[in-house]
Formats: structure tokens, sequence, C-alpha cells
């Protein structure tokens, strides 16, 4: 009988031992899951830092496209400056570190280029296309009205007059290698 109790009494303890060890299981998985998740949003920030500036690189070599079309055919529609302008901007944005807006002024400087080039008898090739998961860089977070709000706010009444752009050197609306470095903020 003191066998069976023994028995018993280890069995119980060792029961309870698990039951403790599994209930201490979340805490630790709450802890690792934090420590994954932090590590996965700077990995996420970096990520989103380079994937901005080949979009807006992209986005540059569609604007000196449409440079191309509108100065060989001739069809002023505003639509060559306001891609410049809008890159312009999305430049300003992703030197100071805010990325996603950069995005969206970009998308929005891409579909002027675009419209410029097809307004011009051009094709919009491929490079310059959106790419597959470029959808995922910008939602519809941002209304064109807001974005219109702080262009204006920020680069005041802009003439969108094409012709200006001819004369006009594009490096302001490239991303350099100083635009990379961690502290560019300019």
């Amino acid at each position: 009988m003191k066998n069976i109790i023994k028995i018993l009494f280890l069995s119980i303890t060792i029961i309870g031992f698990s039951i403790n060890a599994n209930a201490q299981h979340p805490a630790k998985r709450k802890a690792v899951k934090k420590a994954v998740v932090a590590n996965h949003v700077a990995q996420k920030q970096q990520i989103n830092k380079q994937r901005a500036a080949r979009y807006l690189k992209r986005t540059s070599a569609g604007v000196m496209k449409a440079r191309l079309y509108v100065k060989r055919n001739g069809n002023y529609t505003g639509d060559l400056a306001k891609a410049y302008h809008y890159q312009k901007f999305a430049r300003v944005k992703f030197r100071k570190g805010q990325y996603q807006k950069a995005v969206y002024h970009s998308r929005r400087a891409r579909v002027h280029a675009w419209k410029a080039i097809q307004v011009n008898k051009g094709t919009v090739d491929n490079d310059i296309k959106d790419e597959p998961g470029d959808n995922e860089l910008y939602s519809d977070q941002y209304s064109e009205e807001e974005l219109d709000k702080e262009f204006k706010d920020e680069m005041g009444d802009v003439k969108f007059d094409d012709q200006s752009l001819f004369d006009m050197p594009l490096d302001e609306i490239e991303i350099n290698e100083d635009d990379m470095k961690p502290e560019s903020g300019k």
C-alpha cells in the first residue's frame, strides 16, 4: 500500500510540474513573440526604405522618359510638369525619412508620367510600370485631396509648365547615394 501511495504521490507531483510547466509557456511565448515582432518591425522599416528607394528610382526613370516623348512630340498637357514636381516632393519626403509618403507622392508622379508618355504617342515600358507587390507600398490611406493639400502646403503654388522643364536638370528627382545614408535628413 505504501508503494501505491508513493507512486500516486509521485504521479501527482509529476503531473503538477507538467501542468505548471505548460502554464509557463504562454508567458515565454509572449516574450519571444514581442522580440520577434520588434525585430520584424525594425527590418520592415529598413526594407521600406530600400523598397521606397527602388520605387522612386523607377518613377524618376519614367519622368525622364516622359520628358523625351513630350520634347519630341510637343503635346504639352502639364502632366510632365506634375510628374516632375510630385517626384521632386517625393524625394523631399524620402530624405526626411517619410518613406510611405514618399511612395504616395511618387505614385502620383508616376501616373502623370504615364499620361504624358501616352499623350505623346509613347509606350509605358515594363521598367517603369508597377511591379508585383508595389500595391503593398500604397493603399487608400491618403486621398488625392490630402496629398494635394500637403504638396501645396510645403511646395507652395507651383506652375505646371511642361516646356520649362526642358532646360532644368533632373537630378532633383533622382535618389542618389547620399539619400541612402542612414541619416540623410536633408
